[in-house]
This record gives C-alpha cells, structure tokens and sequence, in this order.
C-alpha cells in the first residue's frame, strides 16, 4: 500500500520560462534560452546545485566566460527576478494539495537556493507537504544514490511504499533501484490519471482535482 508521494519541483510543480514582462528588462525570450544553456551547461552550475557555490560566484563565473548575456544571467539567477522566471503549474499543485489530505508528501528536488526560496515564499504547496529534500542543502543532486537515501532515512519512508514523480527518466530509474516506484512525468501527461492508475487515491472536487 502506497502512504508516501514525492514529488520533484521542476516540470512537475512549477514551470521555468520567461513572462512578457521581461522586455521591460530590455531582453527577450530567445536570449534568455541561449543564456540558459551556456549557464546549465558550464561546469560550475552542478556546483551551484549543489549549495558548493554562491550565487554571485556563479553570476562572476558566466559574466567572466559569457559576455553579452549579464542581464539574462541575472535573470536566471537572482532571486528577486524569479518572479519573472518561475511559473506554478496549477493544476498539479492543486493535485498535490488534494493527495495531501490522505497521504505523507514530499519534494525531491534539484534546486538552487534562490529559486527555492522564491518557491517557498510564494507557492502554498511548498509549505504544505510534509517535508523535502534539496540539492542546495544536501550538496548532492539526483540521480546520485545518497540523495534518494538521505529522503528516505530522514523521513523514516518504507520505499516500496511510496512513489516518486520526476520528469526526468535517470531520476525515475534511480528510485525504483532504491525500491520506490517512480513515475514519469510530461507536461501534456495527466497527472492525476498516472497517479490513479498506481491506486493513489484522489477525491474528486469541482476543480477537477
């Protein structure tokens, strides 16, 4: 039987892309993509993940190799521009909002301090759940073992009851190594039918959630 749902934050709860509003900044949606991958892509950004980095190491790190993209990098980065970065999928938090009334919830994420922080300051489910588990903190990222076994060990959780939902497969087929059933997740998936079909039991209200 299955008491305990884990969910990662990225492409599962929230979405990353840039709002209009970011013209006002005197960028635009193709620029801040080209910053993205020269940013997530440079050795030092797992570092930054991770907590093994700051922030404005990381900003000196890519202005130092990038030039041209100091606005996008901030952008990316700071917390105070998240606003402008960080968008709720409000249909599965709303989920997440609703399997918490039966069931133990948790985050799982790869995240940087910033983003997280926005995050909790902003979006109720990430008061709500029962506990979580962050890169930033941790030092270690998915689909590294220990992170899955630092969720587990904390939390006391049996893994063959609980699932976990990421959007990444290395992710998934980390977990289920581990004994957790891992479901994988896409933006045009139903996340509430994936849930059901593993016997999550979700009440139904006229949100649809």
């Amino acid at each position: 039987m299955i008491k305990n749902v884990v969910f990662d934050i990225g492409n599962v709860l929230v979405e990353y892309f840039p709002s209009k509003e970011v013209e006002k900044l005197k960028t635009n949606e193709d620029k801040i993509k080209e910053a993205k991958k020269l940013y997530a892509t440079d050795v030092n950004y797992r570092k930054y993940l991770n907590g093994l980095i700051s922030v404005d190491e990381m900003l000196q790190d890519c202005n130092n190799k990038y030039k041209g993209f100091s606005v996008e990098f901030d952008l990316l980065l700071t917390k105070d521009k998240q606003k402008y970065m960080i968008h709720e999928m409000e249909g599965n938090t709303r989920l997440l909002e609703n399997i918490n009334k039966k069931y133990m919830t948790y985050l799982l994420s790869n995240i940087a301090k910033e983003p997280f922080e926005y995050i909790y300051e902003n979006f109720k489910f990430a008061k709500i759940v029962k506990g979580g588990v962050y890169s930033y903190i941790e030092n270690i990222s998915k689909p590294e073992p220990k992170i899955y076994e630092i969720l587990i060990e904390t939390y006391n959780l049996i893994p063959k009851e609980t699932i976990f939902i990421d959007d990444k497969i290395k992710n998934v087929e980390e977990a289920e190594k581990l004994g957790i059933k891992g479901i994988l997740y896409k933006k045009e998936d139903d996340l509430r039918e994936l849930l059901e079909k593993e016997g999550i039991e979700i009440e139904h209200t006229g949100d649809n959630c």
